[in-house]
């Protein structure tokens, strides 16, 4: 989880950054109401500017966006700022580029590498759960706790065990017997 706050905290710079940026390139742009940059989609100020990048972010018609901030409309002075000029299309591809293609992909490793290391957690919890199983059943037979049991017996806890660590049933015979060889041995 530190990893996706440290990812999140990386793309809300860079968001607040690409925001001044905005505000300060295509703030006194002046477009018409009929195309994508109006009312509730501009940057004449940093919360608009963030709310306009935030839908930028989600490529929801990114590519308009930039047409109205890259063309000159009616009744636009360009020794005010008010015409939207050819250059501006690299704000927006760089837009895209920083935080589309590279931050937003870089939160969803982040994603995918917790969710992977939740799962292995989770098949080292259910492995303990079986070492204590282990314990609980020898235990019962090892009353005296000598820390030694009888073939017998270590056999019955290997069959009572269960999976993971169990003798299963089209093997077992051949492993009673490995075992009892072994055990014999020692």
């Amino acid at each position: 989880l530190p990893k996706a706050w440290n990812v999140t905290v990386v793309l809300f710079v860079f968001f607040y950054i690409f925001a001044i940026l905005a505000v300060a390139l295509f703030g006194s742009l002046r477009t018409p109401e009929t195309g994508t940059l109006r009312t509730y989609a501009n940057f004449t100020n940093f919360f608009n500017a963030l709310h306009t990048l935030f839908r930028l972010s989600t490529a929801d018609d990114w590519t308009r966006l930039m047409y109205d901030a890259t063309r000159a409309h009616d009744g636009c002075d360009a020794a005010r700022g008010e015409c939207g000029q050819p250059l501006n299309v690299l704000f927006f591809v760089a837009f895209m580029i920083v935080t589309v293609f590279v931050l937003l992909n870089l939160f969803v490793g982040v994603i995918l590498d917790s969710f992977g290391q939740s799962q292995d957690l989770e098949a080292k919890a259910l492995h303990l759960d079986a070492w204590r199983r282990f314990g609980e059943l020898w235990s019962r037979y090892d009353v005296d706790a000598t820390n030694f049991l009888p073939a017998a017996d270590a056999l019955r806890v290997l069959e009572e065990l269960g999976p993971p660590l169990w003798l299963g049933r089209p093997q077992r015979e051949a492993r009673k017997r490995e075992l009892i060889l072994l055990l014999a041995s020692g």
